[in-house]
C-alpha cells in the first residue's frame, strides 16, 4: 500500500509544477504592475503640521508629485525623509490611507534660543544646526560646553521665572567649562552668579535682598558679581567720554 502511494508522488508534482510556475509568474507581473496601474492612484494627501518656520511651498514641492501616484509605489520611509530635507523638522511620519491618500503627520522644531554663534536649540534642549530663521536674532543667546544644552536650557527657564517677578528678561546665559555661570539682564547688566551655589539659588536671594536697592539706577551698572557668601560687588558703567568740539 505504501509503495503504490509512493509511485504517485512523482506524477503529482509534475502535474503541479506547471501550476506552481504559472502561480509565480503571475505574482512577479503583478509586483511589475500593481505600482503603474491607477487602482490605488493618490487624490488625497492630508498634511497635519503646524507651519510655523518653513513655508507649504517648501513641502509641497515634495508632496505634489505623489498626486496620481500609486500607493503602492510610494514608500513612507523615502518620502518621509525627502520632507526633512525641506524643511526644519522634528519628525515627520507618513502613512498609506487605503485606497487613495497619503496622511503626512509633521513636527517642526521649535527654536526658542540661539546656542552659541552656529546653532539653535529646540524646546526639547536639542541642538538645531538647520538655517536659522529671520526671528532668531530676538531669541536669547545660551552657551556652554558640549553636551550641556539641555542644562543650560533648564536653568534659563528656571532664572527666567524668578527675573520675571521683576519685570527682567534674559539676554545672555552662558556657563564656562568650571560649571560657573554668567546672565546679562535685557538692559546690559552682567550677573555673576558663580558655580558653588545653584544659579536659581543664588539669583532669588540677590532678586529678595540686593536688587530692590539697584533697579532704580540699573542703567548705570556694568554688572553685579554675586560670587561672595555674605554679599555682592557693584561695577558702573564707564562714563561715556565727552568729545570736545569748536565751534567758529
Amino acid at each position: 500500500m505504501s509503495r503504490a502511494h509512493g509511485r504517485h508522488r512523482p506524477g503529482l508534482l509534475r502535474r503541479a509544477l506547471p501550476v506552481l510556475l504559472l502561480g509565480g509568474v503571475l505574482a512577479a507581473w503583478l509586483a511589475l504592475q500593481l505600482p503603474s496601474q491607477p487602482w490605488f492612484a493618490v487624490r488625497e494627501i492630508r498634511l497635519q503640521a503646524p507651519l510655523a518656520q518653513a513655508p507649504l511651498a517648501s513641502y509641497a514641492a515634495v508632496l505634489a508629485p505623489q498626486l496620481g501616484r500609486s500607493l503602492l509605489a510610494i514608500e513612507p520611509t523615502a518620502l518621509a525623509a525627502a520632507l526633512r530635507e525641506h524643511g526644519a523638522l522634528r519628525s515627520v511620519e507618513v502613512e498609506r490611507r487605503w485606497p487613495d491618500a497619503l496622511r503626512v503627520v509633521a513636527r517642526e522644531v521649535q527654536p526658542v534660543a540661539r546656542w552659541g554663534e552656529v546653532a539653535l536649540l529646540d524646546v526639547d534642549g536639542s541642538r538645531i544646526t538647520a538655517a536659522a530663521p529671520d526671528a532668531a536674532v530676538a531669541l536669547p543667546l545660551l552657551n556652554g560646553p558640549p553636551g550641556s544644552e539641555r542644562e543650560v536650557l533648564a536653568t534659563w527657564a528656571e532664572l527666567g521665572r524668578l527675573l520675571a517677578r521683576h519685570a527682567l528678561q534674559i539676554s545672555q546665559l552662558v556657563v564656562d567649562e568650571r560649571g560657573s555661570w554668567r546672565l546679562t539682564l535685557g538692559s546690559g547688566v552682567e550677573l555673576r552668579l558663580g558655580g558653588e551655589v545653584p544659579a536659581p539659588q543664588r539669583l532669588a536671594v540677590f532678586l529678595q535682598r540686593g536688587w530692590p536697592a539697584l533697579a532704580a539706577d540699573s542703567d548705570r551698572l556694568a554688572y553685579v558679581d554675586l560670587r561672595y557668601p555674605n554679599g555682592f560687588a557693584v561695577a558702573p558703567r564707564p562714563a561715556a567720554p565727552i568729545t570736545a568740539r569748536n565751534e567758529t
